[in-house]
């Protein structure tokens, strides 16, 4: 999961909600996720995230998730899921 807010809780809070829901819907969810909070002072005033740290980790997600997506048409390939998202 990845997602950014103004405050510092209300991703954390929102990620933890949308969890939930996708658990219940059985909706695989990866053991990998990305709280920005305090949007603002993070991202320049043209949407570029200038937190090099978190560059460096989004690009790590991106990259893991594009291996994964790479193959799904493996049959032994399994989803790492998120303990919290494998349940309601």
């Amino acid at each position: 999961m990845i997602g950014a807010s103004v405050t510092h809780y209300d991703v954390i809070w929102a990620q933890d909600q949308l969890r939930k829901s996708l658990a219940l819907a059985g909706t695989r969810v990866l053991d990998v996720e990305l709280a920005v909070s305090k949007a603002p002072e993070r991202f320049d005033r043209h949407g570029v995230l200038v937190d090099l740290g978190l560059r460096s980790r989004l690009a790590e997600i991106v990259s893991r998730l594009a291996e994964i997506v790479s193959r799904l048409g493996d049959d032994n390939l399994e989803l790492p899921l998120s303990a919290r998202g494998t349940s309601p």
